[in-house]
């Protein structure tokens, strides 16, 4: 059995960095599906985004703590408020999707008060729009690539086996 001193080998590092890499990229690729003008796609495409949010940031949370990568807590930081962005328009997308099939076996009347609260509903979701595609954006940009990009260049030799200790 090895020691705690153990060197884990570099492929494991690459491994994650790129892991996290492709989590995020399918999180951007689902940004890309959201359409204004089909709800249910967008509403899907949120769905979707907000899943690889979390993979990417238990990714990253991994490499955290097993690594050395102190840029990387940057990127931790705007996946963080997109994935509360992206929380608060799915909630929203939920509730709307909920109370759409609840007033089916409504009186009129009934039907017109859930009406009310599914527009105040969308009101409030297209004014977090802007700060979820403003969080998205941060995480296209060109720091974020220069950031994973940086990470996984430290990772190869000579520098592939600095902070690799394992943990035990």
């Amino acid at each position: 059995m090895p020691d705690s001193g153990t060197i884990l080998p570099p492929s494991f590092a690459l491994y994650m960095a790129d892991m996290t890499s492709v989590r995020l990229q399918r999180l951007l690729e689902n940004a890309g599906r959201m359409d204004p003008e089909k709800p249910e796609q967008a509403a899907q495409a949120v769905h979707q985004m907000r899943v690889w949010a979390r993979r990417t940031r238990a990714a990253l949370d991994i490499v955290m703590s097993q690594f050395s990568v102190p840029e990387l807590a940057r990127l931790s930081t705007v996946l963080k408020e997109c994935a509360d962005a992206l929380g608060t328009v799915r909630d929203i997308d939920v509730m709307c999707e909920k109370l759409r099939s609840v007033s089916a076996g409504l009186t009129e009347a009934e039907r017109c008060g859930i009406e009310a609260i599914v527009a105040r509903l969308s009101a409030t979701r297209e004014a977090h729009l802007p700060h979820l595609m403003i969080s998205v954006e941060r995480l296209k940009s060109e720091e974020t690539t220069q950031l994973l990009d940086v990470w996984r260049t430290s990772l190869t030799p000579p520098n592939a086996m600095e902070g690799l200790t394992k943990q035990e």
